[in-house]
């Protein structure tokens, strides 16, 4: 606890959590910014809009699983908390897509754990 406490108050430092990214080429920048002029350009374009979806998926756990990395807990002392989890937890997914005129799902996915070993993605 001696070091953690030098390197708070007498270095500055601070506990920093690492963050993953999609790796990006020198190539994608260009395209990408000529993607967001060509549809910038075309938001007014009723066809445009009309085909156009946004969607995305999640997941939920059944049995209240936590994922520990995006969890932190500031105590005095330390709890010594330990959470029994099982190995490939059941969930469940959820997708669905959005247009300006239309609904697309959702659909649910049961996790592969729920389906004896049958894999499942949208």
């Amino acid at each position: 606890m001696e070091h953690v406490e030098l390197l708070k108050r007498n270095l500055d430092m601070h506990l920093y959590k690492m963050q993953s990214y999609q790796a990006l080429l020198p190539a994608d920048h260009p395209r990408r910014l000529a993607y967001c002029y060509w549809f910038n350009n075309n938001l007014m374009n009723d066809e445009l809009l009309n085909l156009t979806f946004f969607s995305d998926e999640a997941w939920f756990h059944l049995s209240g699983y936590i994922n520990s990395q995006n969890m932190r807990m500031w105590s005095t002392d330390n709890p010594h908390i330990f959470i029994e989890s099982p190995l490939h937890a059941q969930k469940i997914g959820v997708w669905m897509a959005v247009s300006r005129r239309r609904i697309i799902g959702p659909f649910f996915s049961i996790s592969p754990s729920m389906q004896r070993g049958t894999e499942t993605t949208f």
